[in-house]
């Protein structure tokens, strides 16, 4: 894969000097953290150009990656990836589901040292799509004690700062719909 970057003015160019993470675009931040790759040397994305095409061998390639890369960019876009695959790889062996759950798990307790990182990458959080599908997964299986608690981490990860509004509404419905479900067992419960 070949690049080309222009170092130039924007407004020789008529063109506004906009942060990539205010283009209408910017959604996960991967896009825009791989064209800054060779600027930026506190990370390295080179690691996606080596992952096999299928997703058995990216799993296991992404799981050795992570056990030795320290750089909390890449880590952050490792754990996308090996959830992608785990979640893809649902229909294909059987215990993909239970260890996207688990990986979804792992990647939420680094949030700690990776939302720092991405906030000064970015001056805003990207979309952080492992709470929105961790939620969905926990609705689906009607666990609204789950749905709850990963709707309310990702809100307290983005804060007011989410490149994207939309992502912030989609977990406060369905925080506020776990929540209804809750009280409603509760209250269910409490008549007896």
């Amino acid at each position: 894969m070949l690049g080309v970057f222009l170092a130039h003015d924007p407004a020789h160019f008529n063109v506004s000097a906009r942060r990539a993470s205010d283009m209408p675009s910017f959604r996960t931040g991967l896009s825009e953290a791989i064209a800054n790759d060779l600027e930026d040397d506190s990370y390295d994305l080179s690691w996606l150009q080596e992952l096999p095409a299928n997703d058995a061998g990216a799993i296991t390639m992404l799981r050795r990656l992570l056990e030795n890369e320290r750089d909390p960019i890449d880590r952050h876009y490792m754990h996308c990836e090996l959830e992608s695959r785990l979640y893809r790889s649902r229909d294909a062996f059987e215990s993909a589901l239970v260890e996207y759950d688990k990986a979804c798990e792992l990647h939420d307790l680094e949030m700690v040292e990776i939302r720092p990182a991405l906030f000064e990458k970015f001056d805003r959080m990207p979309v952080l799509d492992t709470y929105r599908q961790s939620a969905i997964r926990a609705q689906k299986a009607r666990d609204w004690p789950r749905v709850e608690r990963w709707a309310q981490r990702g809100l307290e990860l983005y804060a007011n700062h989410s490149a994207r509004p939309e992502a912030v509404n989609d977990l406060h419905k369905r925080l506020a719909y776990a929540r209804t479900k809750l009280a409603s067992a509760a209250e269910s419960a409490s008549a007896y």
